[in-house]
């Protein structure tokens, strides 16, 4: 008995070898080719973002108005990535119809949704609200009808994009914000207590003004009677040193008719009487006017050093201003704050100058009424002492009229030549005094009128300078409260709260993978690629036990039947495998499939279709056909992107994908199980899988009418089954029953063949024909013979023999 033999030619033997030999290094090879980098291949899937966020303005607790727009920021990062920059996929802005369209057909892996609240969300924490902050939340979306894991690596891409938004936006910037609060804080409170020394000065400065105000038209009344009587006091004066004049004239003549005074004794009573009466309304006016004076000096007096005060005032109020514009603008630099206190300093110069200006001004007019006030004191003590003189000379002169001895009179003459020599010789004094006196006169009359026009000056200035001081008052009594309340605003956060916040702030965006249509479970979102791959197997396996051509053809038969039948067969067998695969596996595996009758009729045409493929591949190649359906199935593990997107893989997988029956099936059973998917792929794939099954059919029978041919392809013992032995190799009995097989056909085909050869002489009959029907002897039937050899391998059997 001969060993079997692969084929009858050593060159083919070899290159069968060599085929098997490689099988296990093409599938792990193409596998592990199609899977070697597809993480690194992110960036070949495009996928959208989706930006419905609006800018939002916030005063931040630093005092600053800002506008941010994170959506924006977010767009520009991902479609146009700095070099080196990792954000995942490639992505491109587009509306939310559009994205979401694209999305459903494949042609997107993901659409990021960026939320309309995202801005406000994230400046929030930069205010006095931070507390409450939230973290925003990002929708990745992507599609388990479409690829089950793709919505796996989306979450590697989600991770990546939460990183970048924390890192490069908002951690950064909050940080600063929250480090930025203790220096905030004290300066404001430094900033509040020099606003509190402000209102405190000008406060001060304020009631001060305030009080000289009031007393202004009291000055003013003062001074215009100070003015009065000051005229009223020249005209005296002058009056009383023309008087002093006659006065001094008359005891010089006195003083030289003292001899004739005896004679005249009562003309000198007389004219002593009037120069006494004279030198009283003197002494009387000098008095009124030095009291009357007195209620105007007093007064002046008691604002002495008030001037001083108001100016002293102001130069701090001055300098506290300095220092608190200068430390506003180290801690809040162009803020209204700070330009308000801008303005006020540079109208501080000006308050100061009129300031200084008015104290000299009233420290000049109250040192001319304190020396007015000296003179007229003098005034009015020289007038009572020449009123008590001449009163003491009237009382002597009378004495001598009351009829006294002549001794008397002439030792009051004598006494009174001697006192008026006296007189006489202080007359001088007299009359220069008289003349200082008139002099000071009408100085202090020019000088109170001087004060008397610039009092209403000074009254507007005053009255300026209370204004202004009022209009001070009320700024830092504003800005103490605004820094008070300010200051209570900025939050003082503990170690705890600062925790929590930077807790917050890290997570401040979150990005969320979302799964639209999404599955029960990894079984269900692997198992279309899997049911694909079961099914083609589940075709390799029943052309292990069923020839893929009968061996022969019963007579009478047509050549196609060859094919049908085991392809009948074939068939009940794929329809059978699919409904168990598809319904036990549903709910083994807990698929929760959303369209069960869809999904096991999809399935069954799949089997079917895998089938024909397999069975022409060994139709038309025997056993090697098994190996290109094994190339087959490879090829389509690595291109059908079941797992990792197919635009991750090499070109080479990307460009067979569409050409292959598993791209489609997957992708169908897919969205029957999510219930959604690639928007009419059931349809596309029924055509597909209508396209092969035909292609196949027809490969199938060319390959059966080429057997059944004179020029039939070499026969090949792989067109039996794989438990049909070879003739060399079976037993005697095998051997013999199989003789007895094919004495019994060639019987019944030679007895089919006499009965439709009779039928065909009786209808000629019926219509008359004569023609006579030959009838071929068995013997030269070619291999009638049962016993006769079988035909050597490589040779050209009829399809008797192939039997």
């Amino acid at each position: 008995m001969r060993g079997p033999k692969l084929t009858g030619n050593a060159f083919a033997n070899i290159l069968v070898i060599l085929a098997i030999a490689f099988i296990p290094l093409m599938y792990g090879g193409l596998l592990s080719s199609a899977y070697q980098s597809p993480i690194e291949h992110l960036d070949h899937l495009r996928a959208a973002v989706v930006n419905e966020d609006q800018p939002a303005t916030a005063n931040l607790i630093s005092g600053q108005r800002q506008t941010l727009d994170v959506g924006e920021m977010l767009v520009d990062t991902l479609t146009d990535p700095a070099p080196g920059q990792d954000v995942g996929f490639t992505w491109e802005e587009l509306g939310r119809a559009d994205a979401e369209a694209q999305l459903a057909d494949g042609t997107l892996a993901a659409i990021l949704y960026v939320p309309r609240s995202l801005s406000a969300d994230v400046i929030q924490i930069g205010t006095s609200a931070a507390p409450n902050a939230r973290p925003a939340q990002l929708e990745l979306v992507t599609d388990d009808g479409v690829n089950y894991l793709t919505g796996t690596m989306a979450r590697t891409v989600a991770t990546a994009l939460e990183d970048e938004i924390r890192a490069t936006a908002s951690k950064t910037y909050v940080d600063a914000i929250l480090g930025s609060f203790g220096t905030i804080r004290q300066g404001m409170v430094s900033a509040a207590d020099g606003a509190d020394q402000l209102n405190t000065g000008a406060d001060q400065l304020d009631r001060g003004l305030g009080e000289l105000n009031s007393k202004i038209p009291s000055l003013s009344d003062g001074a215009s009677q100070l003015s009065s009587g000051a005229e009223q006091l020249a005209g005296g004066a002058n009056s009383l040193n023309s008087g002093l004049d006659a006065y001094t004239a008359g005891v010089d003549q006195a003083a030289a008719g003292a001899n004739t005074l005896r004679g005249k004794t009562g003309q000198l009573q007389s004219g002593i009487e009037q120069l006494r009466a004279g030198s009283a309304q003197v002494a009387a006016g000098n008095k009124k006017l030095d009291d009357g004076f007195h209620q105007i000096s007093d007064p002046v007096s008691e604002l002495a050093p008030l001037p001083d005060e108001l100016l002293k005032l102001v130069q701090d109020t001055a300098a506290n201003l300095d220092e608190l514009s200068a430390q506003c603008q180290q801690d809040y630099p162009g803020s209204d704050l700070c330009l308000f206190l801008e303005d006020l300093q540079s109208h501080q110069g000006e308050i100061t100058a009129k300031a200084g200006e008015i104290a000299d001004q009233a420290n000049e007019a109250i040192g001319a009424v304190g020396q007015l006030q000296g003179s007229l004191d003098q005034l009015a003590d020289g007038s009572a002492q020449l009123e008590s003189g001449l009163t003491t000379l009237q009382t002597q002169v009378g004495s001598t009229s009351d009829g006294a001895a002549n001794q008397t009179l002439i030792g009051g003459i004598n006494a009174l030549s001697s006192g008026l020599d006296q007189l006489s010789a202080n007359s001088e004094q007299l009359r220069a005094g008289g003349g200082q006196l008139s002099d000071g006169s009408r100085q202090l009359a020019a000088g109170t009128s001087e004060l008397n026009s610039q009092v209403p000056t000074l009254a507007a200035g005053v009255g300026q300078l209370d204004e202004g001081a009022g209009r001070l008052h009320d700024g830092t009594e504003q800005l103490a409260g605004a820094l008070a309340e300010g200051s209570d605003q900025v939050p003082d956060y503990n170690h705890q709260d600062q925790d929590s916040i930077a807790s917050t702030v890290s997570q401040l965006v979150g990005v969320e993978p979302i799964r639209a249509n999404p599955v029960a479970n990894n079984g269900a979102g692997f198992s279309p690629m899997f049911l694909s791959l079961a099914l083609w197997v589940g075709a390799i396996a029943i052309f292990l036990v069923l020839p893929a051509l009968d061996r022969g053809v019963r007579p009478g038969e047509h050549w196609a039947l060859q094919a049908i039948r085991p392809g009948s067969t074939a068939a009940l067998m794929a329809m059978i495998q699919a409904v168990i695969a598809v319904v036990l596996t549903n709910f083994s595996v807990q698929m929760e499939a959303k369209d069960l009758a869809g999904f096991v009729l999809v399935a069954v045409l799949a089997s079917l279709t895998f089938a024909v493929i397999n069975q022409a591949c060994i139709a038309v190649l025997a056993y090697r056909g098994r190996f290109v359906s094994i190339v087959l199935l490879v090829l389509q593990i690595t291109s059908m992107g079941a797992t990792f997107p197919v635009e991750t893989m090499p070109a080479f997988f990307q460009w067979i994908h569409p050409w292959l029956p598993m791209t489609y099936t997957q992708l169908s059973f897919r969205a029957l199980i999510a219930g959604a998917g690639v928007p009419n792929i059931v349809w596309h794939t029924v055509g597909v899988l209508l396209l092969w099954w035909v292609v196949a059919v027809l490969v199938i029978l060319w390959a059966a009418h080429h057997r059944y041919q004179k020029r039939p392809l070499p026969y090949d013992q792989a067109l039996l089954p794989d438990n049909y032995p070879l003739d060399e190799d079976a037993s005697p009995e095998e051997l013999a029953r199989r003789r007895d097989l094919k004495t019994e056909v060639f019987a019944d085909w030679r007895a089919a063949r006499h009965a439709v050869e009779g039928r065909f002489i009786m209808d000629r009959q019926r219509r008359g024909a004569t023609t006579a029907v030959l009838e071929p002897s068995a013997p030269d039937e070619p291999n009638s013979d049962p016993e006769a050899p079988a035909a050597d391998e490589g040779d050209s059997p009829t399809p008797t023999d192939q039997g």
